[in-house]
């Protein structure tokens, strides 16, 4: 089967492939530990995972509690890949975080009591039906930058809960796209999109 007349999917998988330095017809499984930077015992997991288990990188939460801290340990951890897990929820009651960005400049991604909210279908639904794209790309921005500002180089973006299509070309890095419906929208050129599906 040449290029021209493979399946997009195909096509795609054997770039990416090749892009990691492995042959076209390579079958990887790459292990991607999430939530970094949420607290202190996550990013000790994180860190452990990758050193001495399967994981290869990991997406670190800048708004978090844990970030600072887990930006100083991928500041000395260099060989370590990291991508930005971008977030505008917060699933924790007790670890409350809200946006990087001042609250008062994006105030649609707040709920009534002015905190982020929370990833459940309905706190999704809501978040969802007042966002307004340029307060999403303003806090987004603001995570990114805030990682920029250390020297940190990470590799990809990702997001947390919210599978956002976002524009991912503003920055120069990749974008991890978990399901092929999204996927699909993120090849027909919609990353300005606010709409998104959660896992």
């Amino acid at each position: 089967m040449d290029e021209a007349s493979a399946p997009a999917s195909v096509v795609s998988s054997e770039q990416s492939s090749e892009l990691l330095g492995y042959p076209p017809d390579a079958r990887l499984l790459i292990v991607n530990c999430d939530d970094f930077g949420m607290y202190p015992a996550i990013n000790a997991a994180v860190i452990k995972s990758i050193e001495e288990g399967i994981a290869g990188s990991c997406s670190l939460m800048v708004p978090c509690p844990g970030a600072p801290q887990a930006m100083r340990l991928l500041g000395r951890k260099p060989q370590i890949p990291f991508g930005i897990h971008l977030t505008l929820v917060c699933e924790m009651p007790g670890i409350r975080w809200g946006p990087l960005i001042a609250r008062e400049r994006v105030p649609s991604l707040l709920d009534p009591a002015g905190k982020l909210f929370s990833p459940t279908p309905g706190g999704r639904a809501a978040l969802l039906a007042q966002a307004r794209l340029d307060e999403i790309e303003l806090e987004f921005r603001a995570q990114i930058d805030a990682v920029a500002g250390t020297g940190l180089t990470p590799t990809h973006l990702d997001f947390h809960c919210l599978a956002e299509i976002w524009s991912a070309g503003r920055t120069g890095l990749a974008i991890r796209v978990p399901v092929q419906s999204s996927r699909s929208r993120a090849k027909s050129g919609c990353a300005g999109s606010a709409k998104a599906t959660c896992r």
